[in-house]
């Protein structure tokens, strides 16, 4: 099983891998610092509006980055839809993530399914690739989620 607790939400309330059971869930791990962060937050806001989030959930979880700093960044980023989750370091521990960006993959049942350390265009192909091999064909998804 993934570990459970990802963090605190913009409200300060605690967001769990559990709370989104049967659907897919994406965690990444990001800091606003982070140049290819910055390219990757944007491709998994157009995924989940791709997917819906019927089957879907992207979970960005904020690397123990200054709370200053995790609002700036969202108050310049107001484009992108995911779940903000500020991580104080318990997550990215449970995870093994030692650096950024990191992308994690949870199956329906809650089962750690996929692990992307790093960034590339050709890694982003293949987390897509695997992605789209874990939800239902396109005609079974309603638009909007």
């Amino acid at each position: 099983m993934a570990p459970d607790f990802l963090g605190l939400d913009r409200r300060g309330r605690p967001v769990k891998v559990s709370d989104y059971r049967g659907k897919l869930v994406v965690i990444s791990f990001w800091a606003g610092w982070c140049a290819p962060c910055r390219r990757e937050l944007p491709m998994l806001s157009t995924l989940l509006n791709s997917v819906g989030r019927e089957h879907l959930q992207v979970i960005a979880v904020n690397l123990n980055e200054p709370q200053r700093d995790y609002e700036e960044f969202l108050r310049l980023n107001p484009g992108l839809d995911l779940s903000f989750v500020r991580d104080p370091g318990s997550a990215a521990r449970y995870y093994g993530v030692r650096t950024v960006p990191n992308l994690f993959v949870v199956d329906r049942d809650g089962k750690l399914v996929q692990a992307h350390r790093g960034y590339s265009p050709e890694k982003i192909e293949q987390f897509v690739r695997e992605l789209a091999a874990l939800l239902p064909p396109p005609a079974s998804r309603k638009p909007g989620g």
